[in-house]
């Protein structure tokens, strides 16, 4: 297998829409390092990644009645933009919520909606980012980000980056260190 693969071939784009998540991870050593010595973290990982950088920022809905929310007045027909990511780091629901933390227990986020509006793709998803992450990390050791820039996406709606230039082994004997960058083709 060639470890210069694309990001697609290892994270299902339905998951983790970009390398965003690594790179989390990667910003986090010692929770990448946890993770690396104890794969049956990555369900609760994905979780937290999910929690912690939510691929979809906010949503807009349309205010179907005059009514009151949080103190503020909303008119019948008012735009509305509730940002998930926000609810993700309230600190009256996550203890710690601006920490990264791979073994976080209580982690009902927001990264898929909620009630009405939730994700029906949720299921799948949080499966294509354990089997994503559970190949990665099978397949790869001693990945590092490499010193070139990042480059991110121009999207409000979905955060994430173009590329994540990073540099690997591949978890077989006498080969040499790798420097490739994982791309992404979401625009």
């Amino acid at each position: 297998m060639d470890p210069g693969l694309s990001l697609y071939q290892l994270l299902d784009p339905a998951v983790l829409a970009d390398p965003y998540p690594l790179l989390t991870l990667l910003r986090n050593p010692e929770q990448m390092a946890l993770l690396d010595a104890d794969h049956s973290l990555i369900p609760s990982a994905v979780e937290e990644m999910l929690r912690y950088e939510p691929p979809v920022q906010h949503t807009a809905r349309i205010a179907p009645e005059d009514t009151t929310l949080g103190g503020k007045e909303i008119r019948k027909g008012q735009s509305v933009i509730a940002v998930m990511a926000a609810g993700n780091r309230d600190p009256e629901r996550f203890r710690d919520p601006d920490l990264f933390d791979i073994e976080r227990t209580d982690n009902r986020h927001l990264a898929f909606g909620w009630a009405g509006h939730f994700c029906f793709g949720a299921p799948l998803a949080r499966m294509g980012g354990q089997i994503a992450f559970s190949a990665l990390l099978r397949r790869l050791s001693g990945i590092s980000l490499m010193s070139q820039p990042l480059e991110w996406r121009e999207n409000l709606g979905l955060r994430g980056l173009r590329s994540l230039p990073v540099s690997f082994k591949p978890r077989r004997a006498g080969t040499q260190t790798n420097q490739r960058q994982l791309l992404s083709t979401v625009s």
